[in-house]
Formats: C-alpha cells, sequence, structure tokens
C-alpha cells in the first residue's frame, strides 16, 4: 500500500484525543465502581443486621475486599468490570497508534498496514462509547440504590431526632 502522510498525521492527531477519552472514562467507571460498590456493601450488612434484628454501626463491617469483582453482583458486575479493564488496556492502544504515527511519518513509509490502524482507533472510539453508557447505566442505579439505602438503613440519628421531639 502506497504511503499516506496524511493518515498518518490523523491518526497521530486521533490517538492522544482518544487516550484521553479513555482516561476520563475509565476514571468514572473506576469512581462508580468503588461508589456502587460500597453502596451495595451497606445495603448488605443493613439487610443482615435487619435479619438479626441487631443495630449495625455505621461504619463498622464496611470493608471492601481487595478484588474489585466481588463488589458488584454477578454478570452485571463483570461486564462493568471488564469495561473497565477495556478501557486501561484502549489508552496503551493508543499509545501505541500514536507511535507507530510517529515512526510511519519519521521514515516516511507505512509501518503497519493502513488497515490495521485504522481498525486501532475505531475500536478505541467504540470502546469509550460502550464504557461510556455502562459508566451512565452505573450512575442511574446508584442513584436509585442510594435513594433506596436513605429509605432503608438505620442511622442513629433517626432514633435520636424522633425520640426527643415529642
Amino acid at each position: 500500500m502506497a504511503y499516506s502522510e496524511a493518515f498518518w498525521i490523523l491518526t497521530g492527531t486521533a490517538a492522544p484525543v482518544i487516550a484521553l477519552a479513555a482516561v476520563v472514562t475509565a476514571t468514572g467507571q473506576g469512581e462508580a465502581i468503588l461508589d456502587l460498590g460500597a453502596s451495595l456493601k451497606r445495603l448488605e450488612v443493613s439487610r443482615q443486621a435487619a435479619l438479626r434484628g441487631l443495630r449495625s454501626e455505621p461504619s463498622a463491617n464496611l470493608k471492601m475486599e481487595r478484588d474489585p469483582r466481588s463488589w458488584l453482583p454477578g454478570r452485571w458486575g463483570r461486564r462493568l468490570y471488564v469495561l473497565w479493564w477495556a478501557q486501561r488496556l484502549n489508552i496503551f492502544l493508543q499509545s501505541g497508534l500514536l507511535a507507530v504515527s510517529l515512526a510511519s511519518i519519521g521514515s516516511h513509509r507505512n509501518v503497519v498496514s493502513l488497515a490495521l490502524a485504522g481498525a486501532a482507533a475505531v475500536a478505541g472510539v467504540v470502546i469509550i462509547a460502550l464504557a461510556g453508557s455502562r459508566e451512565l447505566a452505573v450512575k442511574r442505579d446508584l442513584h436509585a440504590l442510594r435513594i433506596s439505602l436513605d429509605l432503608t438503613e438505620w442511622r442513629p440519628d433517626h432514633e435520636e431526632t424522633s425520640g426527643s421531639g415529642g
């Protein structure tokens, strides 16, 4: 295939932008995983305490496992975790695309095929789109979960304020 300087300039320009979008999305997704995991853990602690008829210490029993996959339930959690890792890999993919683009421009020849470089850029955008849509769904579910936690969780201040008002 003939050397195309314009193509390599385009991919060399797009790769850092795609990588930056992947960093932003992965960061937001990581925060969503932590927030949702902590909220689910709080809900489980409250549920177990209610089943036993005990009051739980709000800050006790909330120690998170080191493996984030254990924070989220089932298939839904695994998908989110896989997309989070895909975003992290996307950053390296786009770094590689930038390096290949610069090498191609510097050597005035195609270091890899144009189709492969184009596929890397398109794959990066697709991964960002998938991860971003999943992150929005997680944030929506997290908002609903926080509302349910506020309605169902025992908190010491409820007893004190309701008992002294009367």
